[in-house]
């Protein structure tokens, strides 16, 4: 069952890729993170309360963002 499961989520992250390029929120300056259409970063700014369950959600936010090239920083 693992193996249906990491496909499935490649499947995910594929399909969440393709849908950024397609609406214009590409790497154009070859750093490994999304530029808005207009050039300018895209970045998500999260809200987080400190504490010990929050930072592991933030921290697997933080994986899925990264995977998909979306800087995602966390406001306390």
């Amino acid at each position: 069952m693992p193996q249906v499961e990491a496909r499935r989520q490649a499947s995910a992250v594929c399909r969440a890729k393709a849908l950024l390029d397609m609406y214009g929120y590409v790497d154009r300056d070859g750093d490994g993170w999304r530029e808005r259409p207009d050039g300018s970063p895209l970045a998500i700014d999260k809200a987080s309360v400190p504490n010990q369950r929050e930072r592991q959600r933030n921290q697997l936010w933080l994986r899925a963002m990264s995977e998909i090239g979306v800087r995602l920083t966390f406001e306390k």
